[in-house]
């Protein structure tokens, strides 16, 4: 027997007050992450009432995300970080999508999808400690140095640096802001001075204010799906069954 068909009703207008309630809590930018078609609840329906809260960006993991989003006519920032071993961003490039970095063949393949007049913006991304994905510490001289060095010959514009957090302690997370402070301060004795830094997720952004630093990424949250008594969203739950 099959299940019964459920439909699923989203309210916008509670992913919009939830936006506001972060902007209101963290006092930074929010980066509105609609991944996985906004888990679930449509990715570009879902980012326009973000932006329309007050989101400065938005965030996915995979590029074809971002690409559609700019079909649909989506034209805010997009940064997407997850990307298959030998991907090209030339695509990416010319839709303005924001690369996030994790290796030195990936700092490459942007700036090789980099035109004359425009350069690609990138986040580069540290590993402090989840292995998830991000350049190593082992790698971070090499990295950044050629990172700058693109930057200043205009085939990249280093918008942000950023990671992420584990979020199964606070002690891990704070250990792993720790390390990524070893990363910043490595990049500006490159001269990289990006526009943000960005590491706490929905739950830190909750629970560990020294994580929010220029933005936060709010994705679940959004949604209002996770519950804290620290400060969650207002509307625990914009989609109705």
């Amino acid at each position: 027997m099959t299940a019964p068909f459920r439909e699923a009703t989203i309210e916008l207008d509670a992913i919009a007050d939830n936006v506001r309630h972060f902007r209101r809590l963290t006092g930074v930018e929010v980066i509105a992450v609609v991944k996985a078609n906004a888990y679930g609840h449509g990715a570009a329906a879902a980012a326009v009432a973000a932006l329309s809260a007050g989101a400065t960006r938005l965030g996915v993991a995979e590029i074809a995300e971002a690409l559609e989003l700019r079909r649909q006519g989506v034209h805010a920032p997009i940064m997407a970080w997850l990307h298959a071993p030998g991907e090209r961003f030339e695509h990416a490039a010319a839709q303005d999508i924001e690369i996030g970095i994790s290796s030195f063949d990936q700092l490459e393949a942007a700036a090789a999808a980099a035109s004359v007049d425009r350069p690609v913006g990138v986040h580069l991304k540290f590993e402090t400690g989840l292995s998830r994905n991000g350049v190593a510490p082992a790698d971070w001289g090499r990295v950044l140095a050629e990172a700058a060095r693109l930057e200043r010959v205009g085939r990249l514009r280093i918008v942000g640096l950023f990671s992420h957090l584990s979020n199964t302690s606070a002690e891990d997370d704070r250990a792993a802001l720790a390390k990524f402070d070893e990363g910043v301060a490595a990049a500006a004795s490159f001269g990289i001075r990006p526009e943000i830094r960005h590491i706490a997720a929905t739950a830190a952004a909750i629970d560990l204010p020294e994580t929010r630093l220029d933005a936060v990424r709010i994705g679940s949250g959004s949604s209002g799906s996770r519950r804290s008594t620290t400060g969650p969203p207002p509307n625990s739950g914009c989609v109705r069954r």
